[in-house]
């Protein structure tokens, strides 16, 4: 029994990895989270309805909607197969690329798969299980990725063709779900091709440049009037978001983004880091290859973060480095994951480490390549990846399953059954939002047989208001409060919005006075008198969570 649990551990894991995710998958039809989950939901629903788009990720959502048939339950599904594909296609390009240079990276498909699987896996964070933008700028990240693994593999000019139709592809997916990351790859790969082909750079770039401008060409004329339109609106949705923000200026955001990782990586665990330079130092990679590994798996177990596993792996190579010769090409695609990591994270004035770690596959395939460096002859060396991978994917599903974000209940207790309006199917919800839909409907039937196309959630915390009744919001689908510019944000909307939509529009207020509430006289700035505008129909009155009480005002037009 031993030997065949000995000569098949990989397998086992593998196998174990595939149910661990057919269960995860099958429950994506738990929970409705009313902010971040329902605005993902809203945009994929309504992208041309959205003023001001620094992102057209809504574009994407809105394709897979209608592949799903309006299904929630199938569009989660879609988009952790679209993740899943991208993760294969680019563990795949790296064993091709290094199988081409007669480097053995993946011993076996097992691995390649596990890989693949674990790294999709550790991309949910919280139940943040609707595809998003974050989702479709890893998948357009990992594309670009294998194309360029494809290219440095390549010897003739049709597959080299099809390599930059894959750049150019990941690039377009990634400047549709998030700009800045494809404005740094496409220097990364300027930068790339520089110092690794410098004999056919100008040949390489213009190719990639015309292939890529024509398939934006084709994107632009699909989905827009023309590219004064897209740059227009761009530029708004900059003006916008400087107003709600000032902390979202791109020098701003990369000293945050730097300043996140030394305070939260570096200096919270100085304590590892010392110790992983004393443990290096002292060790000999021949003789102590289980201690060495052992401390490895330590450190994921405890610490469960893929930072500061990465940066004990670097000070590891420190001490090894004459392991790799960073002047073979090969080597080098080693650098451009970690530039990719991090230029997939850049763009946010919130937690970086986790939006670092969302993107674990990058992180996995360097794994693979650390331990087919250091560990290429020691007998365990794959058992320990997998082993590795799979504790980071067993703790995160979890983290996912039990402390879920901004849910009132765990996954385990979304057992109501709903339907929520625009979608086919139902799904299942805590007593938190079945109370919410209750009282929505409730407020429905007051309505008796008027119509209302759309809804205004003034409160500006609960875009999921729009789902519940169904209605389409009015220039952006979050009116964001609690921000110091969050009123003259308001003011904004209102004032580029279709002044004769806003008075026909639902309105949801909140009675509860505080700091964050946005205030009614914004209204002014149109000339519209809320008071005389409109009258209060009806109240919902729910405990939210965290058990605090909401209680909200809907007004309809006079």
């Amino acid at each position: 029994m031993w030997n065949l649990i000995k000569n098949n551990n990989i397998k086992i894991i593998f196998y174990l990895l595939i149910i661990v995710t057919f269960i995860f998958i099958f429950n994506f039809d738990r929970g409705l989270e009313l902010t971040d989950d329902s605005y993902m939901l809203l945009y994929s629903l309504y992208p041309d309805d959205t003023l001001g788009r620094l992102t057209n990720f809504g574009l994407i959502g809105n394709f897979l909607i209608k592949i799903s048939g309006n299904d929630i339950y199938f569009f989660r599904i879609l988009g952790f197969c679209l993740l899943l594909s991208s993760s294969i296609l680019a563990c795949t390009s790296v064993q091709y690329h290094f199988k081409i240079k007669k480097i053995l990276f993946f011993d076996n498909y097992y691995l390649l798969i596990s890989t693949s699987l674990a790294g999709s896996l550790c991309y949910y964070k919280f139940w943040a299980i609707t595809p998003s933008y974050n989702m479709y700028n890893i998948v357009g990240s990992l594309i670009f990725f294998s194309g360029i693994c494809y290219y440095n593999s390549q010897n003739t000019n049709l597959r080299n063709l099809k390599s930059f139709f894959m750049i150019s592809f990941g690039l377009l997916i990634c400047f549709i779900s998030k700009p800045p990351t494809a404005i740094f790859l496409s220097f990364a790969l300027i930068t790339w091709n520089f110092f690794l082909h410098k004999e056919t750079f100008l040949k390489n770039i213009t190719l990639i440049f015309l292939i890529t401008m024509g398939i934006f060409i084709s994107y632009i004329s699909i989905f827009f009037i023309s590219p004064i339109y897209l740059i227009e609106d761009l530029i708004l949705g900059y003006d916008l978001i400087k107003i709600f923000d000032s902390r979202y200026n791109i020098f701003q955001l990369f000293v945050f983004s730097i300043k996140w990782i030394v305070k939260h990586v570096i200096v919270d665990y100085w304590y590892i880091f010392i110790i992983q330079i004393l443990l290096s130092y002292y060790t000999n990679i021949k003789k102590n290859n289980f201690i060495i590994l052992l401390y490895f798996l330590s450190i994921a177990l405890t610490t469960y973060n893929l930072n500061i596993f990465l940066f004990s792996l670097f000070i590891h190579l420190l001490f090894f480095y004459k392991k790799i010769d960073f002047k073979k090409k090969d080597h080098l695609i080693v650098l451009l994951i970690s530039f990719v990591i991090f230029f997939i994270s850049f763009g946010t004035n919130t937690n970086i480490d986790n939006h670092m770690q969302s993107s674990a596959i990058f992180y996995f395939i360097l794994i693979v390549y650390f331990f087919n460096i250091y560990f290429k002859n020691y007998e365990y060396k794959n058992l320990f990846v997998i082993i590795l991978f799979s504790s980071f994917t067993f703790i995160n599903i979890y983290d996912n399953v039990f402390k879920p974000r901004r849910y009132d209940e765990n996954i385990l207790r979304q057992i109501y059954p709903v339907q929520i309006p625009k979608f086919k199917n139902i799904i299942y919800v805590d007593n938190f939002t079945k109370n919410y839909l209750l009282q929505v409907n409730e407020v429905q039937l007051l309505l008796k047989k008027e119509n209302y196309e759309y809804l205004i959630d003034y409160t500006g915390r609960i875009p999921g208001l729009n789902l519940l009744f169904g209605y389409k919001f009015i220039s952006r689908p979050w009116w964001s409060s609690g921000y110091d510019g969050s009123d003259n944000y308001v003011k904004k909307i209102l004032e580029i919005s279709n002044k004769k939509n806003i008075l026909n529009s639902l309105i949801i207020t909140e009675k509860q006075r505080d700091l964050r509430k946005l205030k009614l006289n914004n209204f002014q700035k149109i000339n519209i008198s809320f008071d005389k505008s409109y009258k209060i129909i009806g109240n919902i009155k729910v405990k939210g969570v965290k058990k605090k009480n909401v209680d909200l005002q809907v007004w309809k037009p006079r």
